[in-house]
């Protein structure tokens, strides 16, 4: 059956189940179906009654008191909060099972909410009503499509990826002809799940398990938004990304690395836009994206799609490596800025916009640069004379003259591994050299903002020409080749 055959079939089935108004029930089920409505709508509406603010010198142990009875407070919030989801979950069950027609009832006068639709709204990110979330959805699995925002409609389905991410798996196991419906198709909401945990509110195993049940899911993009992959979500929050997840999610979708967002961009400016990120020491819990976990996913990504470093965003966008300039005081920006230059060593010729440095003028690089070309050519010139040598020691094994040999594969390996040696020490002298905090680029950044608007203006009149479709696909494919 084609997917147009399939869309339709699942359109069929789900306007077969119709909704019925609560308007139109007899009135005792009309009340009790309404009575468990506004039960599920009130379950947060409490709170404790606050105690008198007293007016004393803010000291030390003044301080801990407060956060002592903030902590208590919150903790017989969660403890009513249970007491009272508890309740409705069994009430609710009782109900709809005695009454499976409320499964497929919906509130008049509520913008045609039903059950599900009101526990999965009114208990935003809360756990304490997940079993009672399953339990409609297996009453009446189609109404996970009924819409009712009449201003920015949406479904259910959606609803629950955004306040609910870790039910996904659930239904992914046991309704996935769900995430093949055409709403979910045009907008996937999975990618809501990788957007949650990027930003820290759902653990990696979650997507993993997910992407495990529905694999397609890592090939499948915002339509609308246009956002990319799984892959390139990931990468676009608050939170370091898993680097084992990452590495595990672009194996089984390699196409997804070489996807350009619409700036032009791929997962290798993401990452490097990562580990150059700004700290801020002045929120709660100061957040980090310059470690070791995302070193690994660039070199994980160089290894796998060299085509990357030479990729170029739009717009003066430039290279992943120019994202990388500004903070070479770090350890492991250096580590990953050095990767870059082997990889392409014309990376410091390519110009980028005013707000990105040019790398030429960046003094660590202006340093490294040459060594590493030296470098280069060290390895290339060792890749040609071992295998040289070995064969020359062969030949003259075989007529007697094996010193000769011996001497000559013996003088290139000490010959490489030595100069080879003395350019690595150069290069970590200078490394050490550089290292140190942060220092505030502000005042370079605005003094690149004329250069980054002309460079912009530049770029536009060439982006307007171009058709996003045709340009994804011909990306895509270019950067296929190349890597192959």
């Amino acid at each position: 059956m084609s997917t147009e055959a399939t869309e339709e079939a699942q359109e069929a089935s789900i306007a077969a189940v119709k909704q019925i108004l609560d308007t139109t029930l007899p009135k005792e089920l009309h009340d009790k179906f309404n009575s468990l409505f506004d039960q599920a709508y009130e379950l947060f509406d409490f709170d404790l009654e606050s105690d008198e603010e007293e007016e004393v010198e803010e000291v030390e142990e003044d301080e801990e008191e407060r956060a002592e009875k903030v902590l208590t407070k919150r903790h017989q919030l969660e403890n009513i909060l249970e007491s009272r989801a508890a309740a409705l979950c069994t009430r609710i069950e009782e109900e709809v099972s005695v009454h499976p027609i409320f499964a497929k009832t919906v509130q008049s006068s509520m913008l045609r909410w039903s059950l599900l639709t009101v526990v999965c709204e009114k208990t935003y990110q809360s756990t304490s009503c997940h079993d009672t979330i399953k339990f409609l959805i297996e009453a009446n699995p189609h109404a996970l499509f009924w819409r009712w925002d009449e201003y920015e409609p949406k479904d259910v389905i959606h609803s629950i990826a955004k306040s609910h991410g870790v039910l996904l798996p659930w239904i992914a196991e046991r309704y996935p002809w769900v995430f093949e419906h055409k709403s979910c198709r045009k907008a996937p909401p999975h990618l809501e799940l990788v957007r949650k945990y990027a930003n820290g509110q759902c653990v990696a195993s979650v997507v993993r398990r997910f992407y495990e049940l529905y694999p397609q899911g890592l090939l499948q993009q915002d339509k609308l938004m246009r956002g990319g992959f799984p892959l390139q979500y990931s990468l676009k929050g608050w939170e370091e990304c898993d680097a084992d997840l990452f590495i595990w999610m672009a194996q089984q979708a390699p196409a997804a690395m070489a996807h350009k967002e619409n700036s032009g961009t791929t997962v290798l400016h993401s990452a490097c836009m990562s580990l150059s990120s700004s700290v801020d020491p002045d929120v709660i819990v100061p957040i980090n994206l310059c470690t070791e976990n995302m070193v690994r996913i660039c070199r994980f990504l160089v290894s796998e799609r060299p085509g990357l470093v030479r990729t170029k965003g739009r717009g003066g966008r430039g290279l992943p490596v120019h994202y990388l300039g500004r903070r070479c005081n770090r350890i492991l920006v250096q580590e990953v800025l050095l990767l870059l230059l082997k990889e392409f060593p014309q990376s410091i010729e390519v110009k980028a916009s005013g707000f990105l440095p040019k790398l030429s003028n960046v003094p660590f690089i202006q340093e490294v640069a040459p060594l590493v070309k030296q470098e280069s050519e060290v390895q290339q010139e060792q890749e040609w004379l071992l295998p040289a040598a070995a064969n020359f020691l062969a030949c003259t094994r075989s007529l007697d003259f094996a010193k000769v040999g011996e001497v000559f594969e013996s003088w290139v390996t000490q010959r490489t591994s030595v100069v080879l040696k003395s350019i690595q020490e150069q290069i970590g002298e200078i490394r050490l050299s550089f290292q140190g905090d942060d220092v505030d680029s502000s005042d370079d950044e605005e003094d690149g903002e004329e250069d980054e608007q002309a460079w912009l203006s530049e770029e536009d009149g060439s982006e307007n020409e171009e058709n996003n479709e045709s340009e994804y696909s011909s990306d895509e494919n270019e950067e296929n080749n190349e890597s192959e």
